[in-house]
C-alpha cells in the first residue's frame, strides 16, 4: 500500500480470499493489484441514540472491507443547544455524536454532517417550534430566506456544529425543496428563493473554510438523469 488508506484496504483484500479446508485456513497463491476508480467512496447514515454503535459495527463488518472510505452523517435530530427539539424526536445526544466522528477518524474515515438548511426541515419546526420562520407557516416544511431572522438562526446552529465537529466539509441538505407547503406550484419561485438561499449557506461554509455538499436533484432537469431530478425547466436547474 501506497499509504495508509491503501495498506488498510490490501488487509481487507488478503483477509476475503482466506478459506477453509481440512481443519486450517488456506490463502491462494497469485498476485492482485487493486486501485480505486473513484477518491470520494461515501455512504449517507442518519444519526440517533443507538447510531453510534450501529454505525461502528456496520463499518467494521462492511462498509471498511468493501474500500468505503466517507460518510455523510445526517444529524440534525441531535441535541443542539440554539435549536432545541422535543425528546419525541429521538434526538442524538452532542457526546455521541461527538464520539462517532471520533470513531470515524481513528478508523480512517473522514465524517460529513448534513444538516437540512432550506427544504426538508421538519425537524427544525417540530412541536410547531420556529414556524414564524417558514416558508408556508401552515405546513412547515421550508425555512424562508425571505425572513432577515433566517440567516442568524441557521447560523447559530452551524456554528454549534464546528464547535463540536470541526468538520473539513458540511452538507447543507436542499433537496426536494418544494415538496411541501408549495401551492400553486411555481418553478419560477422556487428558482428565487434558492438564489437567495444559497449565498447564505455558501457563506457559512466560507467563514468556516469548509467544503460546502449539497443535493443535487433541484439542479437536475426531469430527463436529465435515471433519478432525483426535480427542476422543472432547463433554464431553472441551470441558473
Amino acid at each position: 500500500g501506497e499509504e495508509d488508506e491503501g495498506l488498510r484496504n490490501g488487509v481487507f483484500r488478503l483477509a476475503r480470499l482466506v478459506y477453509a479446508k481440512g481443519g486450517k485456513l488456506w490463502l491462494p497463491s497469485g498476485a492482485i493489484s487493486d486501485q480505486p476508480l473513484v477518491l470520494f467512496r461515501g455512504v449517507h447514515l442518519f444519526g440517533g441514540p443507538e447510531a453510534k454503535e450501529f454505525h461502528h459495527r456496520l463499518w467494521e463488518r462492511v462498509l471498511l472491507p468493501l474500500g468505503m472510505n466517507h460518510v455523510v452523517v445526517q444529524c440534525e435530530r441531535t441535541k443542539w443547544d440554539s435549536t432545541p427539539i422535543d425528546p419525541f424526536e429521538h434526538p442524538m445526544s452532542k457526546d455521541d455524536l461527538a464520539a462517532m466522528f471520533a470513531d470515524y477518524r481513528k478508523m480512517g474515515v473522514e465524517p460529513t454532517p448534513l444538516i437540512q438548511s432550506f427544504g426538508h426541515m421538519e425537524w427544525f419546526f417540530a412541536g410547531g417550534k420556529r414556524t414564524e420562520l417558514a416558508l408556508n407557516p401552515k405546513e412547515p416544511y421550508a425555512i424562508d430566506p425571505q425572513n432577515p431572522a433566517s440567516k442568524p438562526a441557521l447560523e447559530a446552529l452551524w456554528n454549534e456544529v464546528f464547535d463540536l465537529l470541526k468538520p473539513k466539509s458540511i452538507h447543507f441538505g436542499c433537496d426536494e425543496v418544494d415538496m411541501t407547503g408549495f401551492s400553486p406550484h411555481d418553478p419560477r419561485r422556487m428558482t428565487e428563493l434558492w438564489e437567495k438561499q444559497m449565498p447564505i449557506l455558501g457563506g457559512i461554509a466560507k467563514q468556516h473554510g469548509a467544503q460546502m455538499m449539497l443535493w443535487g436533484d433541484m439542479a437536475l432537469k426531469k430527463g436529465e438523469a435515471p433519478d432525483a431530478t426535480n427542476s422543472d425547466r432547463k433554464e431553472d436547474a441551470q441558473r
